[in-house]
C-alpha cells in the first residue's frame, strides 16, 4: 500500500491505495517534494465537504517532483533520473505515482526538487499569458498575488512588460516590490 493525502467530506486524511501498474509509455515516480496550491485545494476540500458522497475519497495536488523508480516500455525514461510531474489525476500528493511520459519532465541536477514541483504551477502562469496574447512592452494588471498570481507577475515582468499587481496583502505585495512591478493595494470598497 502507499499513502497520500485525500479528503473525504471535507476532513483530510491519509489516504491508502494498491500501487498501480506501470504501463506502456507510462513512468513510476517516487515523490520527493508536492507542491500544494492553496486555494485549488481548499475548493477541492469545500466542494468535498458539501459532497452528499460520504464514502468519496478526492485526491489533493497536481505538480511534485521526484525519481523515477520505473519506466514501462516507451516512456523514454531511466530508472533513476529526476523528473517533475504534472496533472490532475495522475498526480497528487502521493508517495508514488504513475504518470504518463507526456506529464514528465527531467529536472537536471542544478535544479532542486523542491523548485522542480512547481512545474504545473507555472505551465499554469504560462498558459495564462499566452491565452491573454500578451505582447512585449505592454502594460498589464495582474489581480492577486497568490502563487499563480506572484508566477505570472513575474514572468510577465521577465518578458518586458509592465506589470502592476492589485494584492491587498501587503506581505504578498513586498514580494514584487523589488522585481519592477508596481504591487498596489486595491482599498477597501463597500466596506
Amino acid at each position: 500500500m502507499i499513502n497520500g493525502v485525500g479528503v473525504v467530506q471535507g476532513k483530510p486524511i491519509i489516504h491508502k491505495v494498491e500501487p498501480l501498474k506501470c504501463p506502456s509509455r507510462y513512468v513510476r515516480v517516487q515523490t520527493k517534494y508536492s507542491v500544494a496550491s492553496v486555494g485549488t485545494e481548499l475548493a477541492m476540500i469545500q466542494r468535498s465537504a458539501n459532497s452528499a458522497d460520504d464514502k468519496e475519497v478526492v485526491r489533493l495536488g497536481y505538480s511534485s517532483a521526484g525519481v523515477v523508480i520505473e519506466s514501462g516500455s516507451n516512456a523514454d525514461y531511466e530508472v533513476g533520473e529526476r523528473v517533475a510531474v504534472y496533472g490532475a489525476p495522475y498526480v497528487w500528493h502521493g508517495e508514488e505515482l504513475v504518470v504518463p511520459r507526456t506529464l514528465v519532465a527531467r529536472i537536471s541536477e542544478d535544479v532542486s526538487y523542491a523548485d522542480a514541483a512547481t512545474v504545473g504551477h507555472g505551465a499554469i502562469a504560462i498558459h495564462a499569458l499566452r491565452s491573454a496574447n500578451v505582447q512585449f512592452g505592454e502594460h498589464i494588471v495582474v489581480i492577486g498575488l497568490g502563487l499563480i498570481g506572484l508566477l505570472i507577475a513575474k514572468l510577465a515582468r521577465a518578458a518586458g512588460c509592465f506589470v502592476i499587481a492589485s494584492e491587498p496583502d501587503e506581505t504578498r505585495r513586498s514580494y514584487v516590490d523589488r522585481d519592477g512591478i508596481q504591487a498596489v493595494h486595491p482599498g477597501n470598497p463597500g466596506r
